[in-house]
């Protein structure tokens, strides 16, 4: 995770990330949480390299199980 933002600054910026994607451009993106991880964005392999390492400073994953990312609460 980036040390120079705050935890919700680097959660906004990464669905601000997601937000560029989704089947019909901004405001069809998933979300969805189950335990301690939420589910949100879309499918890695159509996520930008760009874009990948800017979220994996963000504190960010890849979730492949169920094809999209995972940020830990």
């Amino acid at each position: 995770m980036s040390k120079n933002d705050s935890y919700f600054n680097n959660f906004i910026e990464g669905l601000r990330i997601f937000q560029t994607y989704g089947p019909d451009g901004p405001g069809q993106e998933t979300f969805s949480a189950a335990h301690d991880i939420i589910y949100v964005g879309c499918p890695p392999n159509e996520t930008s390299e760009e874009h990948k390492k800017r979220l994996d400073e963000l504190g960010f994953h890849e979730c492949p199980d169920v094809d999209c990312w995972g940020w830990f609460t």
